[in-house]
């Protein structure tokens, strides 16, 4: 397996992860009333919003020829450090 294959792979453990956890926030939105309700909905949003930007992404490296996907890694880790940033948020605030 090359590096862009790797590093593929590696998105993909990522996406999975990110929607596993969408997953539980749904089911925990479904619970939720009022205000916090609404919290968990533009929660699960935005985090929708950045994942469907990081499958767009990963769609483009595994498309990219030679060394051009290089310039693509950087963006996807950009992507990457901001769904995690807000996946990992405090949910606690939300109950």
């Amino acid at each position: 397996m090359n590096e862009k294959e790797e590093y593929c792979g590696s998105l993909e453990e990522c996406l999975a992860k990110w929607s596993r956890r969408i997953d539980e926030l749904e089911a925990e939105a479904k619970n939720a009333k009022g205000p916090k309700e609404s919290e968990y909905r533009q929660k699960i949003d935005e985090l929708h919003r950045i994942g469907k930007q990081m499958k767009i992404n990963l769609d483009e490296i595994r498309k990219s020829a030679g060394h051009k996907w290089t310039p693509l890694k950087e963006h996807a880790d950009k992507i990457r450090e901001e769904l995690e940033a807000s996946i990992d948020f405090p949910i606690s605030r939300l109950r």
